[in-house]
């Protein structure tokens, strides 16, 4: 049996759409793991929105800030498909931006894992939140899903 490395393992899933438990203090301000998906990837370089289970905190944040609700997009829960177990909510008015190598440290010392995919239609109400994001600044031709040109043509 071979055993793959940390890069290989953060490669080998890492797409536009692909949804990851992240337990990192400095990136989400709580050593509690959180989901995260990919939006973007450029090169080395990846664009990744957070989720929260706690809709009713996050929706007191948007009453404060004004954001408009489109931008808390809703994803069910699907165990198998996405790895998310229960109803949870993407924030699309702030990303984290993170290097594959920030994501091979944290695999490194076992606070990274792949959990699922998102669908195309769960990823295009992302994108739409975020486009629609006064405050989210990810340039649109970044936001391309793999299933895009398939979609295209």
């Amino acid at each position: 049996m071979s055993s793959i490395t940390s890069e290989e393992y953060v490669r080998g899933n890492l797409e536009v759409g692909a949804i990851a438990l992240i337990e990192d203090e400095e990136l989400i301000e709580t050593d509690y793991p959180h989901p995260f998906v990919v939006v973007a990837i450029v090169d080395e370089d990846l664009f990744l929105i957070n989720s929260t289970t706690q809709r009713e905190t996050k929706e007191r944040h948007f009453e404060n800030f004004g954001f408009d609700f489109v931008t808390l997009v809703h994803i069910d829960p699907s165990p198998k498909r996405t790895g998310l177990t229960r109803s949870s909510y993407f924030d699309c008015n702030e990303y984290h931006p993170v290097t594959v190598w920030d994501l091979v440290s944290l695999r490194t010392m076992g606070k990274f894992s792949w959990l699922g995919k998102l669908s195309y239609s769960e990823y295009e109400k992302i994108r739409t939140g975020i486009m629609q994001s006064t405050t989210n600044d990810i340039p649109y031709d970044l936001l391309i899903h793999p299933e895009d040109e398939i979609r295209i043509e």
